[in-house]
């Protein structure tokens, strides 16, 4: 028995042995791999790059001595049993659980707000350590161990800081909660973007893997031996956590207490200035969808009356009205000539979208959005409301749980047969459920279209898009059947980093690092124009009336550079009114019948909606003739300010009472429509 034991513990040292070679290989792999970056350019490293640099090396070394050391005395502190010997814990071993805190906040702060860091309020900074230390206090009530709950929060902290680092670079905007319904979206696409070592990521990880080595090499602490007191602190704590969650979202923790003002339109200015755990709950608060000021069920109903009973629909005469209404949401479809005008490239890439100048409505249409949250432009345009009422939300996520009012109900009304295509997964943002509360008669995903459908970069590409779409129009029985399909392209998805791939345009003058990326997104938006050119060239040949819309959903998430080439600072610290063109991307109403040409159109994308369908000729909502008038008013809004009907840019801060008051009853409108279900004004979003 005695010689088989000791077989074992040889055979337990040699594992450990290799594990923990292994495990110092990687670490100083990745570190010194790196070092480069850690301490910048050749001749311009000063003397705090040299001190982060070896510092780092010291603590690495200090580790795996520390390791080492302490297996030696591994086998003295096991027990006859050959379970680990546990200490009590007292008062003052807290400071582990502090220490921890105090690391997890400036890693996450310097590898994602390291400009900002040094101007964070102390109140503010001891917050965000305050909430790690209340969340390692969780973890070691739940686990009854120090040494747990350390390693846990280390490893959670270490991860988190990572993830807010990647989503940032790869699309340009912060993390919010809302993501975690995006996984899939971004999981698919994940491989297309690259992560970029910077200083801070690399000391933070290699001192993450040295900490969470040393932890796994010290002695543990609990505070209950017994069964019956461990399960008591598990509902203990338990409760403790629903009773946080509720005083969470219920008190005001965020304004009162610290007074924080939350950027719901722009997360990235809270976090900055907030911390970014803070500001992350910040946000996070506002999922919970709250009515607009003053709303309630019959004044809703009340006003809509009003407005109906004295407003004169004002109907455009149209002579001919559309069979086929197709209707694109173009992936990340954006013209950087809007923010810079000068720009120059080597190629043009949207060449034939600038030549189309007849039966064409064109110009920009305001968005709530850059860089992600692709189906808040969708629901805009689909339903008439706006995505600005809902900053940290997604209504198809977090809000459709009955049938919806939307161009697919009013164009069903009339005969027309309803199709949603999206060539990726239904999954994504909900879609298809959401396709169902909408009442589309027909859905096609991914799954739907054919093995061999053309890709670019790995996605479906435009012109097999396009292509499904023209089969479809041409399985009709009856080629007149009024047909309406909405789509959501794919190809231009982010991000612009897949390796072997040939630029066809390239901007003149730009040779910063990521010129590679912003050279692949204008290619792809070239091929774009070529399959658009495809799609209108094949419409003008099909003697059916066919309208086609186009609109972007936002701009992609490019670096910070390209946008301090283009304008001169991040857009961000832009002024307000060349912030907005960051949130205005190109649209186009065309037909293959006589209709009258507008060029240097403004709208927004929760109006565009309502002049597609007065366009068409075809019976509006009510609702939609009080879109058509509130156009009267105010030519498009967003997040960031609004155009009045005479073309000038206001900002929000700016806006006046009458326009204050003209907003508050327009999200009375759309709060009805969207959570309303016994006390809906139904009558007010369909046809008469």
């Amino acid at each position: 028995m005695k010689v088989a034991k000791e077989k074992l513990s040889r055979t337990k040292y040699k594992v450990y042995l290799i594990f923990w070679i292994a495990y110092w290989c990687v670490t100083a792999f990745l570190f010194f791999s790196h070092t480069g970056v850690v301490l910048g350019e050749a001749g311009k490293r000063g003397a705090f790059a040299y001190v982060l640099y070896f510092g780092t090396v010291s603590f690495m070394a200090f580790a795996i001595f520390f390791c080492f050391h302490r297996w030696g005395n591994y086998y003295k502190e096991r027990t006859e049993t050959g379970k680990e010997k546990k200490e009590p814990i007292h008062w003052y071993h807290i400071s582990y659980l502090i220490a921890a805190s105090c690391y997890s906040f400036l890693m996450m702060e310097l590898i994602n707000n390291t400009d900002s860091l040094k101007e964070m309020k102390f109140i503010y900074a001891f917050a965000n350590i305050l909430g790690g230390l209340i969340m390692g206090l969780i973890f070691f009530f739940w686990f009854n161990s120090l040494r747990k709950a350390c390693l846990t929060l280390i490893i959670f902290a270490t991860t988190m800081s990572l993830i807010f680092y990647f989503v940032y670079i790869a699309r340009g905007t912060v993390l919010q909660l809302i993501d975690i319904f995006s996984f899939r979206t971004a999981w698919d696409v994940a491989d297309s973007y690259e992560f970029v070592y910077t200083r801070w990521v690399t000391v933070f990880l290699a001192g993450s893997l040295s900490i969470i080595a040393m932890i796994l090499h010290c002695s543990d602490r609990q505070m209950a031996y017994r069964r019956p007191a461990k399960i008591i602190m598990r509902i203990g704590i338990l409760g403790a956590m629903i009773a946080g969650f509720f005083g969470f979202i219920n008190t005001g923790w965020n304004n009162k207490l610290l007074g924080i003002t939350t950027n719901l339109w722009n997360p990235h200015k809270t976090y900055s200035e907030v911390g970014t755990n803070v500001g992350f709950f910040c946000v996070a608060k506002f999922m919970n969808n709250e009515p607009p000021e003053g709303y309630s069920a019959n004044k809703v109903k009340s006003d809509a009356e009003q407005f109906w009973s004295a407003y004169e629909p004002k109907d455009e005469e149209v002579t001919t009205t559309p069979v086929n209404i197709i209707a694109i949401m173009n992936e990340s479809w954006s013209d950087y000539r809007h923010v810079y005008p000068e720009l120059e490239t080597t190629a043009p890439y949207m060449e034939y979208y600038d030549s189309l100048d007849e039966n064409i409505i064109k110009g920009f249409t305001m968005v709530n959005i850059t860089g992600g949250g692709t189906s808040k432009s969708e629901y805009e345009f689909l339903t008439g409301n706006s995505g600005k009422q809902y900053p940290g939300l997604v209504p198809f996520v977090n809000y459709y749980t009955h049938d919806q009012y939307s161009l697919v109900t009013t164009l069903e009304a009339q005969g027309y047969r309803s199709i949603g295509i999206h060539p990726n997964k239904g999954t994504n943002w909900n879609r298809i459920k959401a396709y169902d509360f909408l009442n589309f008669d027909e859905k096609y995903f991914i799954d739907d279209f054919p093995e061999d459908a053309a890709k670019e970069r790995g996605m479906i590409s435009d012109m097999a898009n396009y292509e499904f779409i023209t089969d479809l129009v041409e399985q009709k029985e009856d080629p007149n059947e009024p047909l309406f399909i909405f789509n959501v392209t794919m190809q231009n998805h982010g991000g612009y980093k897949t390796a072997n791939y040939k630029n066809l345009v390239e901007v003149v003058g730009y040779d910063k690092s990521d010129a590679g990326a912003v050279n692949q997104y204008l290619t792809v938006i070239k091929k774009s124009d070529d399959a658009l050119k495809y799609l209108i060239e094949y419409f003008e040949n099909v003697e059916e009336p066919t309208m086609i819309v186009m609109f972007g959903d936002h701009y992609p998430g490019l670096s910070d550079d390209f946008e301090k080439y283009l304008s001169g600072n991040v857009k961000e610290d832009l002024p307000d009114e060349e912030e907005t063109l960051y949130y205005e991307t190109p649209f186009f109403i065309w037909t293959n019948y006589d209709m009258e040409t507008q060029t240097d159109v403004t709208i927004s994308n929760n109006f565009l909606g309502e002049l597609v369908m007065e366009k068409t000729g075809l019976q509006m909502t009510p609702y939609q003739y009080y879109l058509q008038d509130l156009q009267t008013k105010i030519k498009g809004y967003n997040t960031i300010g609004y155009y009045t009907v005479d073309g000038q840019f206001v900002s929000w801060d700016d806006a006046d009472d009458e326009m204050n008051a003209l907003l508050n009853q327009y999200e009375c409108f759309q709060y009805n429509a969207l959570m309303e279900k016994l006390n809906r004004a139904d009558w007010f979003f369909k046809i008469p």
